[in-house]
């Protein structure tokens, strides 16, 4: 009896798939090389636009409720009592007026006291500050004035704005009737005088809650909010 000793072959799709494999393993070892190693290590650890500075998410969601709440007790007198009134027989004539004067106030109140409350911001760094949280600390202590900042308020129907400007722009300022304290001095050739009446202007005031420095030194924002000059 004649035994064959010819090695069987697997199927063809069955060859194709373990020399796939094959390939893709020799790959995946030589893949890793000292230069990729080194090039990984200089990969910025930190995004281009980095966060500094939180409000709150309790602080933020309160603002945002407290804004919308007056603004729908505005909308409540003004289109459901105030109407009521002014039909009423036996209602004064002035009576609708106070409505919508009263509806009005605690909106225009919280409108005006809230404006400049900032509740993200955001800094724009370089390559070579976003290395590792030691390269952020040494670019800070010495911010450019070109450096972008973002600021994120809150609007009136709780809908966040970002608005971005140099670093150049930003004075501090003490107000005894508002709780900013910085402010963006615009120069004098990127102000548009001839805005249309329905666009929305620019905001100049803002307030950011900058804490005191604690016993771990300063923050990146601690460092930068002593670098800006007082208006």
């Amino acid at each position: 009896m004649h035994i064959s000793t010819t090695k069987l072959q697997p199927p063809r799709r069955q060859r194709e798939h373990v020399e796939v494999l094959q390939n893709s393993a020799v790959w995946s070892e030589t893949k890793t090389l000292p230069g990729d190693i080194e090039a990984a290590k200089k990969k910025p650890t930190l995004p281009e636009r980095t966060l500094l500075y939180h409000a709150g998410t309790g602080r933020t969601v309160f603002i945002g409720s407290l804004k919308l709440t007056t603004f729908f007790l505005f909308a409540y007198s003004t289109f459901l009592i105030a109407p009521a009134q002014f039909f009423h027989p036996e209602s004064p004539i002035w009576v609708p007026l106070a409505v919508i004067i009263g509806g009005a106030v605690p909106m225009l109140v919280v409108a005006y006291a809230t404006a400049p409350f900032v509740t993200y911001i955001h800094l724009r760094i370089p390559f070579y500050a976003r290395r590792s949280r030691e390269d952020l600390s040494r670019f800070v202590d010495k911010v450019p004035k070109t450096t972008e900042i973002d600021l994120t308020t809150i609007g009136q129907f709780g809908w966040p704005h970002v608005y971005r400007m140099p670093l150049a722009e930003l004075k501090k300022v003490k107000y005894k009737l508002s709780a900013a304290n910085v402010k963006r001095v615009l120069p004098p050739s990127s102000v548009d005088l001839d805005r249309s009446w329905w666009k929305r202007e620019l905001p100049t005031n803002f307030h950011v809650g900058v804490k005191p420095v604690g016993r771990r030194g300063p923050t990146p924002l601690q460092k930068i909010w002593d670098q800006l000059p007082k208006v």
